[in-house]
């Protein structure tokens, strides 16, 4: 567009053990001259169908342009990435074609930016990332390309979820560039659901959590696998809120490493969720979850294994940036520097059907092993969940 050629997101497919994981970039340029064609890569979350190629196409392929993202997915996107090497690494004939040295060189070349914030990669060509709700650090970023604008959503929300706002109207009427953010030139959308007619995600949620509440009532144990960065913190937030509609005193365990180290970057991050964030999964004062792994604390509070690993940073990269202030800039310019029961969300859903079945990623993976489970007899509670918030 207006001459500039931008790669939005690059990222790997779980459906494929060879190279068809990978985007095909040899499309782009046969010589391998992707840092002479590619003016910027823009990446707008740390899922790895967005993220998983990038040290792939800067340390094997050599692309050494501008790369950009928020400072969430820079601090999560370590984490994310190692978890996919480490996983292919244990299955024979799957080993990824680049390593966690890749994966740290890949990320030293990463631009992190706020919201809102303007970055010019090259003389006409600049990016403005927006929230986009989905998951922690997650943006839509618009462009201009000289005269030219476009919008690309990457996955977004346009309603709440339990710790996450939706995606934020692309500034209201009368603010600066209004008119050009709310019709572009043009328009990039994500549309996994969007012929698909779906039940609402609270009479999903009051399913599983009836299960739930019948299993622990009757002394039993559920376990319930999901997604272990993004899911499995909502999951944690809707279960502390069902266990003090009921009375229940039953403890709530992570069984994951990843998800015990997500709480760090939720910590960290604070003003990238909301409150409820705030109050259910840290407390009032923010004050971090347990995650000595003693686990089981009384009054339905949640505790968190973490005796599996404590390193959540990827040595050599700022992992733990962007915490500060609050996500927003001031708009200037910058140049470039038991039971079964079956979890049933929308990323989950998106993740199984775009990339193959569940059961091939989580074997092994930190990412899919993100295990919330719940023990023991509360008493007194309402298996049929009259007492849920149906709103």
């Amino acid at each position: 567009m207006a001459g500039r050629t931008v790669m939005f997101d690059c990222g790997a497919h779980f459906g494929f053990r060879d190279a068809r994981r990978f985007p095909e970039f040899g499309l782009l340029s046969r010589a391998g001259r992707f840092t002479e064609i590619i003016d910027a890569v823009v990446i707008t979350h740390f899922h790895t169908d967005h993220l998983g190629a990038l040290p792939y196409f800067t340390e094997v392929c050599g692309y050494q342009g501008p790369i950009l993202m928020t400072y969430p997915t820079f601090a999560i996107a370590p984490m994310m990435l190692e978890d996919y090497v480490k996983v292919n690494a244990d299955r024979p004939g799957e080993r990824l074609p680049y390593n966690e040295q890749h994966v740290r060189e890949c990320l030293r070349r990463v631009t992190a930016v706020d919201l809102h914030q303007v970055v010019a990669v090259a003389p006409g060509l600049s990016f403005t990332f927006h929230y986009a709700g989905h998951v922690l650090g997650a943006a839509m970023v618009h462009m201009t390309a000289g005269h030219l604008t476009a919008l690309y959503t990457g996955d977004f929300n346009s309603s709440p979820d339990r710790h996450l706002g939706p995606a934020e109207p692309l500034l209201p009427p009368g603010g600066p560039s209004g008119a050009a953010l709310r019709r572009p030139d043009v328009l990039i959308s994500e549309a996994t659901y969007a012929a698909t007619l779906r039940d609402s995600k609270r009479a999903r949620e009051r399913d599983l959590l009836s299960a739930v509440v019948e299993t622990v009532s009757a002394g039993g144990k559920v376990l319930i696998p999901t997604f272990a960065m993004g899911r499995a913190q909502e999951l944690l937030m809707l279960i502390t809120d069902c266990w003090e509609r009921n009375g229940l005193q039953v403890p709530v365990y992570f069984s994951s490493a990843m998800a015990s180290r997500a709480l760090v970057y939720y910590q960290l991050l604070l003003n990238w969720t909301n409150a409820n964030v705030r109050r259910t999964i840290f407390g009032a004062a923010g004050s971090a979850v347990d995650g000595g792994g003693g686990g089981g604390g009384g009054g339905g509070q949640p505790t968190v294994d973490g005796r599996r690993r404590s390193d959540y940073r990827t040595e050599g990269t700022e992992g733990g940036g962007g915490g500060g202030g609050d996500g927003r800039s001031s708009g200037e310019e910058v140049p470039y520097d038991g039971r079964f029961k079956d979890d049933d969300d929308d990323d989950d859903d998106k993740e199984q059907e775009e990339y193959g079945s569940a059961d091939e990623y989580e074997e092994g993976s930190e990412e899919g092993k993100g295990g919330v489970s719940g023990s023991g007899g509360g008493g007194g509670a309402d298996p049929d969940m009259k007492g849920y918030d149906k709103r």
